[in-house]
């Protein structure tokens, strides 16, 4: 009889540990960019130029956009969250010499090509697929910031994967061949938002 209990105690406590946290947006950013949780992954290479890639929950995506919607509620919040579902997004920065590397580099084709062309230069690998970029943004701040930041959207094909790493081909003779990867393990790992208590919605 205590050898049952004992064993069914253990799995409640399995289960339990492996349940994914639910935390505010502030404290998922947090998160994110500590480096000991897995999520986010840097590299300096020899031209000075430096790359950050950081993987960006779904929940902050739809967050975001939520944020703008002045009647909001929880129809709103769900539909909102579904449309964001079926992808997966990263935030990727690159910098010169630690500045904006469209500012630090005053090239016509790297402006143009990162700005308007980078779904030729990046993909994302996993154990199983090839994902194109299907989208993604880059708001141009004309050096204010010390990176240049890129909110990139991949298909989430939900299947079982070990690591996902992303490509980077290399643009304008300037920027050089780059692989950031990060552990899908991290990714499934990482606490969920609840957006009903973000947005004070009562659930």
């Amino acid at each position: 009889m205590r050898n049952s209990i004992f064993i069914i105690l253990c799995v409640l406590l399995f289960q339990f540990s492996c349940t994914k946290k639910i935390d505010t947006a502030e404290n998922i950013i947090k998160y994110l960019k500590n480096e000991s949780n897995g999520l986010i992954i840097s590299d300096l290479q020899t031209n000075k130029i430096s790359y950050t890639l950081m993987y960006r929950p779904t929940e902050l995506i739809a967050l975001h956009e939520l944020k703008g919607i002045k009647d909001i509620n929880k129809v709103v919040v769900d539909s909102v969250s579904t449309k964001y579902k079926p992808y997966q997004y990263y935030l990727l920065k690159i910098a010169f010499n630690n500045q904006d590397v469209l500012a630090g580099y005053s090239n016509a084709e790297l402006s143009n090509e990162l700005v308007f062309h980078l779904d030729r230069y990046v993909k994302l690998v996993t154990d199983k697929d090839t994902l194109n970029l299907l989208d993604y943004s880059c708001p141009r701040l004309y050096g204010m910031t010390k990176t240049t930041e890129f909110l990139l959207c991949f298909e989430d094909t939900q299947k079982s994967s070990n690591i996902r790493c992303l490509l980077i081909e290399p643009v304008a003779n300037i920027i050089n061949a780059t692989r950031l990867c990060l552990k899908t393990s991290s990714i499934e790992s990482a606490p969920k938002i609840n957006l009903y208590k973000e947005l004070n919605i009562i659930d």
